[in-house]
């Protein structure tokens, strides 16, 4: 049974690790697929953008899904990065898979009336 109970605990363990991912302004670039000018230009963009419409847009690209669809894989992300203000969710996420090409952009529920799924 203490056998039992030290494999739940390590499965628990590994499934509820959180990424240890550093952002770059508005940007999770783990391809390294933009150059650093463009996204020192865009960090601006988004910045104002968000002080200005508090809409929080955030970028990012990923070298692999981890056998997620790329909808699992964006949905999961910005669950996990707290994307956009708490209690509005108005954040947004651009997800880019080169090496899956795939591309996605997750929406909160907060701004679907601006921006729909579809």
């Amino acid at each position: 049974s203490i056998t039992i109970l030290m494999q739940i605990f390590v499965l628990h363990c590994s499934t509820t690790q959180k990424r240890n991912i550093q952002p770059e302004g508005y940007f999770f670039d783990e391809s390294n697929i933009f150059e650093s000018e463009f996204k020192k230009e865009l960090i601006d963009i988004l910045y104002n953008h968000e002080k200005n419409h508090s809409v929080q847009i955030v970028i990012h690209s990923t070298n692999s899904l981890h056998g997620s669809t790329i909808e699992e894989y964006s949905l999961n992300f910005a669950n996990e990065i707290e994307l956009g203000q708490k209690y509005l969710n108005n954040g947004a996420l651009i997800t880019i898979a080169p090496n899956d090409r795939k591309v996605r952009i997750e929406i909160g529920y907060g701004l679907e009336w601006v921006i729909s799924d579809n």
